[in-house]
């Protein structure tokens, strides 16, 4: 490829001219200021043919710009001294991404290095295949990793990339993440320490992710050991000279400076543990927030409460927001954008100016934002209605320099829509109508239904209701659930075409009643739990007179899809069920699931969402009792299952091993096995076919109406035709 002409320019707006830095038969990648913006650096290679001539690949610093005295020098990655045999810069146009970072002292660029393939020669190529080669696995009990999540590793090493500084004056290269310091993070702007990390000693299929940390020299790439085994996220300052850690229930602060390591929490009252969570081996905070400008205190939140917690443990802690759990509502930091700005010095929370915060009243779904101003809370604007959030994790857009804001506010019965106003949110000005063809349509409304478990924990739900609903009709209802769903009582529901759940308003406008109701876990009875306090919602709809409950259905996909299979299998309220990808044998699960990276899912049953904390050994009553397939006998209500074939986060094996035992058993279930699809139907034919039959099934169980020739007696098989640039499912190399 004919390169000339390349080069990097220099572009003056004013002027509006173009000067020429360097130019040449090269390709030029990765550009990067300095701090000062008086000097650039960026990758400069060739290539032979498609690939990249690593041999080739070069430094290039141009510095005094700005000056009568610009100078650029190129230095091949070759001639620096520490850089290991293979390695050199990793090229974005390979598929790698470099991202070089310049040292504020402007002496060391920051650098990612990857290993190249060596050239074979003729002599070294496989002269033939050897068809009567074994093409046996050894899978060992030994193996830290399954073979299949080598095998997909082995793929990504392909693609690895280190770190590594490059010290410019001595023409010297420190690598400083290999495989034994997996990965490297420190502070852009402040760049003499780095934390790293090393999860070597705790791979595991199921335990929850740990790592060694280790402070590393950014001079010298020197490390030494902070903590072993520590289980959760850390939080580095701005300067790079201190350290939030979270473990044994409480906050420490870590001196990256001088090495020490200090407890912040263990003298007060006050227990940060997220009690909120539900899920066995973990106990978590609520969440780091910030540091407080001058790095003496950092902002965390509390269950309803934002509180500055002081580095000396000796000044005092302070509630910021003071509300109290008779208030109910939960305050949290709007404005993230000090968190990704350019200059160190501003990657803090200054409390000497006013904040604004979310608000969101846990009970009644209400939300807005209150403005914090030296520790006194004043209300901007608090409704029934939900605030969109921004690409920056901030649900405000603001206007530097200026008053004005905009943000995004809609509820059940409106489309999020833009408006502008002041920081005191007051006259708020409509900017877009996205969708005023909503008034041609039976919208409904939502209203909260309180109920409590067998425990006697209080739960809620968000009950849809049609526009045309008339005081003492009993309408037929929908359930779906998940986890906790009540908190989007004003979210917008967009009719949509969509692969997992049902569409709610193509059933409120039709008529029906959905429910939406949240479930409370406890470790090792999660299906049962899901069970137990659907049903608990429906007696309270029932109680206030909305439903027939003669005609109730269910819908749940993938976590609600393994419910709704147990749920069959137990005495339930339901008329018809339909479950999406869900998994029906837990010990099935635990032992052979593979998932898309090649691990297994016992990290999933155990610690995750599967709640369920004890192995199929030592729980295996447990196991038995919340999976649908070892409880097929008692299934007696209409079943429909839905699964896609390359599904890679639950196997389509569940669907079919329930369908498989209840056709056995001659149980009432169609089984809609979606060829080629994933976890989610995709393909926009497909999506439509299963919300079609979603709603023919429901139609027909809950509303009286003619069963479709699909739901009484199946369709017989018939080829169907294969379209050119189809593509046959792909089977992993394990199977």
């Amino acid at each position: 490829i004919d390169q000339r002409g390349n080069g990097i320019y220099l572009y003056h707006p004013k002027k509006r001219t173009t000067e020429s830095l360097i130019s040449g038969n090269y390709l030029f990648v990765d550009l990067t200021w300095n701090a000062n913006k008086s000097g650039l650096a960026a990758i400069q290679y060739n290539k032979k043919g498609e690939n990249t001539d690593f041999n080739s690949i070069s430094i290039l610093q141009i510095l005094n710009i700005g000056t009568n005295k610009i100078s650029s020098t190129v230095t091949s990655i070759d001639t620096f001294s520490g850089v290991p045999d293979n390695y050199s810069l990793a090229i974005d146009s390979s598929g790698f991404q470099n991202n070089l970072k310049w040292s504020q002292d402007g002496q060391r660029l920051f650098v990612r290095i990857h290993e190249y393939p060596k050239e074979e020669t003729d002599e070294a190529k496989p002269k033939s295949k050897d068809s009567d080669k074994a093409t046996v696995s050894v899978w060992h009990w030994k193996d830290e990793k399954l073979l299949s999540q080598q095998m997909k590793e082995a793929e990504r090493k392909k693609h690895e990339v280190y770190d590594a500084i490059l010290l410019l004056d001595q023409s010297k290269m420190i690598q400083i993440s290999d495989e034994k310091l997996q990965r490297i993070s420190f502070t852009k702007g402040n760049d003499h320490w780095a934390i790293g990390t090393d999860n070597r000693s705790y791979i595991s299929d199921w335990n929850i992710a740990r790592n060694d940390l280790y402070r590393v020299n950014l001079h010298t790439g020197e490390r030494s050991l902070i903590v072993k085994a520590y289980p959760g996220s850390f939080h580095l300052s701005p300067s790079g000279e201190n350290m939030i850690l979270w473990k044994d229930q409480h906050y420490w602060s870590y001196g990256v400076v001088d090495d020490k390591m200090n407890n912040l929490t263990a003298n007060l009252d006050l227990s940060f543990v997220n009690i909120e969570n539900d899920h066995w081996g973990r106990e978590p905070d609520y969440g780091f927030v910030g540091w407080v400008k001058g790095e003496a205190a950092i902002v965390v939140n509390h269950l309803f409460d934002i509180w500055k917690v002081a580095l000396d443990p000796s000044q005092k802690t302070m509630n910021l927001t003071e509300s109290s759990t008779d208030d109910l509502i939960r305050f949290r930091l709007d404005d993230k954008r000090f968190l990704s700005k350019s200059n160190p010095k501003e990657r803090y929370i200054d409390l000497s100016k006013p904040l604004i915060l979310n608000a969101f009243h846990t009970k009644t779904k209400h939300a807005g934002f209150y403005e914090w101003n030296k520790n006194k809370l004043h209300q901007l604007i608090f409704k029934p209605a939900t605030f969109g959030v921004s690409r920056w994790g901030s649900s405000v857009m603001r206007v530097e320099n200026s008053d004005a804001i905009i943000f995004k506010m809609g509820s059940y019965t409106q489309y999020p829509e833009a408006y502008l106003s002041n920081t005191r949110f007051e006259n708020p000005s409509q900017l877009t109508t996205t969708n005023p063809q909503q008034e041609q349509y039976n919208w409904g409304q939502r209203i909260l239904i309180n109920y409590t478990n067998d425990d006697g924990v209080p739960l809620q739900g968000v009950l849809s209701i049609p526009d045309s609903y008339q005081q003492g009709q009993k309408l037929p209802m929908v359930v779906y659930s998940y986890e906790k769903l009540s908190q989007n009582r004003y979210s917008y529901s967009a009719p949509s075409i969509g692969g997992a759940r049902i569409t709610e308003m193509l059933y409120v406008s039709d008529g029906y009643l959905v429910l939406q109701p949240d479930i409370h876990f406890n470790v090792g009875s999660p299906h049962s739990d899901m069970h137990e306090c659907i049903d608990a919602a429906i007696r309270q709809v029932i109680e206030l007179g909305y439903v027939d409950e003669r005609y109730i259905g269910y819908e749940g996909f993938s976590y609600g899809g393994h419910c709704g299979m147990y749920i069959s299998t137990q005495k339930n309220r339901f008329a018809a069920i339909a479950a999406g990808a869900g998994v029906s044998n837990l010990v099935q699960g635990f032992n052979i699931d593979i998932v898309g990276d090649g691990s297994n899912e016992q990290d999933y049953y155990m610690v995750g969402q599967g709640r369920l904390g004890v192995d199929p050994v030592n729980g295996i009553d447990m196991y038995i009792s919340e999976s649908a397939v070892f409880n097929a006998n008692t299934m007696d209500t209409p079943l429909l299952l839905f699964h896609g074939t390359a599904d890679n986060v639950v196997q389509w094996e569940h669907s079919f091993g329930f369908y498989s035992i209840l056709r056995y058993l001659k149980k009432p279930v169609v089984f809609l096995s979606y060829h080629g699809e994933g976890h989610g139907i995709r393909q926009k034919a497909n999506r439509f076919d299963v919300q079609v039959k979603l709603k023919q099934y429901f139609d027909h169980y809950l509303k009286g109406k003619e069963a479709e020739a699909w739901i009484t007696e199946g369709i017989p098989y018939k080829k169907p035709e294969r379209k050119k640039d189809s593509k046959p499912r792909t089977v992993p190399q394990w199977k």
